[in-house]
């Protein structure tokens, strides 16, 4: 990594790999017909490193752009975070709301779960909520 995109502290690899190994550690699981039973604060952790680290560095390097959407992640509870590469919100984009347990909202992000899965439920300030979800989901929210 370049020396001026160093930021933060080893303590960012220790979480890095420890979600990385959770998702494939999913992959592989699902591929062999497996469960996998992980607490819904790592899957939570997951999605708030896509909210706020990958996405907003995808943004940065200029390998995306500005979500076209303001994304609302909601988990069962209430809590939520929201997608926006770490930009001030934009007046005019849709409005969408994703709510689901946070392992379905985490995969939902990395790319394993399609945006009309029935594990999570969009709803929209306009019609074809689906629709901007899925082109959201084809950009590179990840690296």
């Amino acid at each position: 990594m370049p020396h001026d995109e160093q930021r933060g502290t080893v303590a960012f690899w220790h979480r890095r790999q420890k979600l990385e190994t959770l998702v494939h550690l999913w992959d592989l699981r699902t591929a062999a017909g497996l469960e996998l039973e992980v607490d819904d604060e790592h899957w939570w952790d997951c999605v708030d490193e896509i909210v706020g680290v990958m996405h907003p560095r995808q943004v940065r390097l200029g390998r995306t752009g500005p979500p076209a959407v303001h994304l609302t992640l909601r988990r069962p509870g209430g809590a939520s975070l929201v997608l926006d590469g770490g930009l001030p919100p934009v007046a005019g984009v849709p409005r969408l709301t994703v709510e689901g347990q946070p392992e379905h909202l985490a995969l939902l992000l990395w790319g394993r779960l399609a945006a009309d899965s029935p594990a999570v439920t969009v709803t929209a300030d306009e019609p074809d909520a689906v629709a901007h979800l899925a082109a959201l989901l084809a950009t590179p929210l990840t690296p």
